[in-house]
């Protein structure tokens, strides 16, 4: 008898799908893709391939058709769209790319892990990944935390690679010996090992072997000692939470039931308790950061800033990864600067304005409602929901304080809880008579597998290598490094930058005018970056271009007023000039701004 596509779906010659799927989840909280660019090329794409060999033995035409019904296509379609029209005016096309790549891979792995055969025991299989990628985590950050952060140290008490300030507050981060883990950051390594926790929870309640559980105990106590040594206070309170509605998840299930009033009430008694427990700890718990208010102030001008924003540009906002370039404007001396706004939704309307807001709020509730209507239709299937519910919370509460949502590795216990708890959807036989469907979910999968990771990972390495490359102080082979990254993208304003400072150093008339070219390429796709605005008006004064020299420094001037170089700089051109009087007006704002920068530093 022939079999259906279901069928072979099913079959054995299959297992290869949930057996990569189950690798890459392993591997991915060890190589975060933004330090990681190789791995982020080798997930992104398996994760493409593999939906792509769903479609084709599901049928193109199915799936597409199964799409439709779906109550969470339009929502994700339409903020991708909008995604992609902020390209029109982003200030930062390469930047924007970027997060588009983000957005269609988590999309994609959604579709994967909904379409996917991960039921039954493939399904069990991805939650240990996704339980052991967590515990990794936290067991490779505990032991780079108990070998001590000393020589690090050290070297970077020496090194030139960093700018002054950002060399001593990262000194400040490792002097506190934070587990940071391969992300580089505590909070993030926090956020990871958070959301590890909900696929052990679904495992907890399905085991019922003594061994199983003995596991998952001691990969649930190796996850939150990781929390605690991480020292985020995100981290941990994010997972107080996730302890919380596992506690009303379980009193729901013993037939309790509680109405606002007493849950308002109880919600109340754990935050004053709560409140009591950071007054009345000792000053060191916590590695000393209990009562550390420096972060807190400094996500508190982000959002000022972000505020801002949004009410010079309410409608379509600034375009995707606009924020950093509109900030650099409203910053104070003494604020800190940030590429993201650390709050997922004012970033949402600083991008897209109201309407990116309302997309925002739109797949939020979208995803709260469908899981809504699966924990009615599948009864059967509640621990499931609810560890999906549990996941997708602490990735948005973590998102309101950091950029979590940033990162691919955040996403994956989320979407994947959420797309394996599907009920098939049926989708009538004259869906399988159009022919284009699969011509057309081929063209769209590979035109964006090119443009946005098979370049964006060339482009990445290229950079990656010229950096190692100048700091080894080989620079013709750094610029061709460069070269070859931009030849992957022309829309990357750094690597053009960095050839333009490359010929910079070569003192011969041509040089200096690629120099001025690769600038300007840089200016070009970078308008609103005042570092690339300067450099631009250095290699024009160079040249002679005195007039436009002076007009490009006093635009990073605009772009960036509380950054005293740009004042220092313009002095210079109008020393050189024999202007003396605007020469000393400049070195005073600079010498000005520098006090004030010190004495407000957070």
């Amino acid at each position: 008898m022939k079999q259906s596509n279901d069928e072979r779906f099913q079959s054995h010659d299959l297992w290869a799908l949930p057996g990569l799927l189950a690798v890459l989840f392993v591997l991915a909280p060890m190589f975060p893709q933004n330090v990681y660019p190789g791995f982020a090329f080798f997930f992104r794409s398996s994760v493409f391939l593999l939906f792509g060999l769903t479609a084709y033995r599901l049928g193109a035409e199915r799936v597409m058709g199964a799409l439709r019904a779906h109550p969470l296509t339009l929502p994700a379609v339409a903020s991708l769209l909008l995604l992609f029209l902020t390209f029109s005016y982003t200030p930062s096309l390469y930047h924007a790319k970027g997060s588009a790549s983000l957005a269609l891979g988590v999309w994609v792995l959604y579709l994967l892990t909904w379409t996917g055969p991960f039921s039954g025991r493939r399904e069990k299989i991805l939650l240990w990944s996704l339980v052991l990628g967590g515990v990794l985590a936290a067991v490779h950050g505990l032991y780079i935390q108990w070998m001590g952060p000393a020589d690090l140290i050290e070297s970077l008490k020496t090194s030139a690679n960093y700018p002054g300030d950002m060399r001593e507050e990262m000194i400040r981060s490792l002097e506190a010996n934070r587990a940071m883990g391969r992300f580089g950051n505590p909070n993030q390594l926090a956020g990871c090992l958070v959301l590890s926790l909900w696929p052990l929870w679904a495992l907890w309640k399905r085991e019922d072997k003594t061994l199983s559980r003995v596991i998952l105990g001691a990969g649930a106590l190796v996850l939150a000692w990781g929390v605690y040594r991480t020292f985020s206070r995100s981290g941990l309170l994010v997972f107080l939470i996730s302890l919380s509605l596992l506690a009303g998840f379980e009193c729901y299930n013993r037939g309790w039931r509680f109405s606002w009033k007493q849950i308002l009430a109880v919600f109340g008694a754990l935050l004053i308790l709560l409140l009591i427990v950071i007054l009345a700890a000792p000053g060191g718990a916590l590695g000393g950061r209990l009562l550390t208010v420096s972060t807190i102030v400094a996500r508190l001008h982000f959002f000022r800033g972000a505020v801002r924003i949004i009410a010079r540009h309410p409608w379509f906002g600034v375009g995707s990864e606009g924020f950093e370039s509109f900030y650099c404007a409203e910053l104070r001396p003494g604020d800190l600067e940030s590429r993201y706004v650390h709050n997922a939704f004012l970033e949402s309307a600083v991008e897209g304005g109201m309407i990116g807001a309302f997309f925002f709020l739109w797949m939020l509730f979208a995803v709260l409602f469908y899981l809504r209507r699966q924990w009615r239709i599948s009864p059967e299937r509640r621990i499931e929901v609810f560890a999906a519910f549990g996941a997708f919370i602490s990735l948005f509460l973590l998102s309101m304080v950091d950029f979590h949502n940033r990162l691919l590795e955040m996403w994956l216990v989320p979407v994947f809880l959420v797309g394996a708890i599907h009920t098939p959807i049926p989708v009538p036989s004259a869906l399988r008579r159009p022919r284009w469907a699969a011509a057309a979910l081929t063209i769209i999968l590979v035109s964006a597998w090119i443009l946005l990771i098979f370049c964006r990972y060339w482009n990445e390495y290229s950079r990656m290598d010229g950096r190692y490359l100048a700091m080894d102080n080989q620079k013709f082979a750094a610029r061709q490094a460069y070269e070859r990254a931009v030849w992957f993208d022309r829309t990357d304003a750094d690597s053009w930058r960095w050839i333009g400072l490359f010929w910079a150093e070569i003192p011969n008339p041509s040089a200096q005018m690629r120099r001025l070219e690769c600038l300007r390429q840089a200016v070009r796709w970078a308008p609103r970056r005042a570092s690339i605005r300067a450099d631009y008006a250095e290699a024009l004064f160079a040249l002679g271009y005195t007039e436009h020299a002076l007009e490009e420094i006093l635009h990073a001037q605009r772009l960036f007023p509380v950054r005293p170089i740009y004042y220092e700089r313009a002095a210079a051109f109008y020393r050189f000039l024999n202007q003396k009087e605007q020469a000393e007006n400049q070195q005073q704002k600079a010498v000005q701004l520098q006090k004030e920068i010190e004495a407000n530093r957070i």
